[in-house]
């Protein structure tokens, strides 16, 4: 287990940059993907896709919501209203 942790501890997600030997595939895509021009434009174009999916999301589940509370306040006034 420390061997594993040993070789996992230059992969902290709160480290800006990642260089290490043992792992150079890792550190030369992390750098592809950080500071080249296509790597950058492609984690851009991945969350602009995600950011629309989240948002769509979140529209839905906001429409579907706002019907759920139209229609509870129709049922409410609708026994207001027959109470009367």
């Amino acid at each position: 287990m420390q061997t594993v942790l040993k070789n996992l501890e230059g992969f902290y997600i709160i480290k800006k940059e990642i260089d290490n030997a043992k792992f150079p595939k890792l550190t030369n895509r992390v750098h592809y993907l950080k500071h080249e021009e296509g790597g950058v434009n492609a984690v851009c174009e991945i969350m602009r896709k995600y950011s629309e999916e989240v948002a769509e999301k979140a529209y839905q589940q906001g429409e579907e919501a706002g019907k759920e509370i139209g229609q509870r306040q129709a049922a409410i006034a609708e026994l207001q209203s027959e109470s009367r």
